[in-house]
């Protein structure tokens, strides 16, 4: 059922995206970038305590070292890449590791970023003594990006999400099924 909502959602988005880019005043001059498309990337890359706007490719391998797979950030941000876009990152950071990231919208309106998101956290109780968890946000845009501005929502849920990702059938830590 979820897969099917996905698909729903994915396929809605994609046709906001294809009119957003062709016809721009019936959205408000947004340009919308489909949130479930290959634009949008959550990995584990480096800790950014502001949005940052990577226009070339030296800068971001300051950041990031010499190597490709530093932290799992894609292979295709390389030169190439940076001719004629450029990548924004903005890190997510909770207690504990247990919290996805739902992406609800970004769009580009005029040189600004506009991403709005919800992280879903847990009601559980959590080791959280010793340090934080940090997930990162890579979004494709184009090179007219100067400022980005963030939205961020959260939702708790009364239930451990650590296994979500998971066989949906499990519930418990036990392996016993429902």
């Amino acid at each position: 059922m979820t897969a099917i909502i996905m698909k729903i959602l994915s396929a809605f988005m994609s046709i906001v995206v294809f009119l957003s880019g062709a016809f721009p005043a019936l959205f408000g001059d947004k340009e919308y970038i489909d949130p479930y498309g290959d634009e949008v990337y959550i990995g584990e890359f480096h800790s950014f305590n502001e949005p940052e706007i990577f226009n070339d490719y030296e800068t971001l391998r300051k950041v990031r070292g010499n190597t490709c797979h530093v932290y799992g950030l894609p292979e295709i941000y390389e030169t190439e890449y940076f001719e004629e876009n450029s990548l924004v990152i903005f890190s997510v950071e909770r207690q504990h590791e247990d919290y996805r990231i739902w992406i609800k919208s970004v769009a580009e309106v005029g040189d600004t970023l506009e991403v709005e998101y919800t992280v879903i956290t847990d009601g559980t109780m959590h080791d959280m003594l010793y340090h934080s968890y940090s997930s990162e946000v890579i979004i494709e845009t184009s090179k007219n990006i100067k400022n980005v501005e963030l939205k961020e929502s959260e939702i708790v849920v009364p239930f451990d999400i650590e296994y979500i990702d998971q066989d949906p059938l499990m519930l418990f830590r036990d392996g016993t099924y429902v």
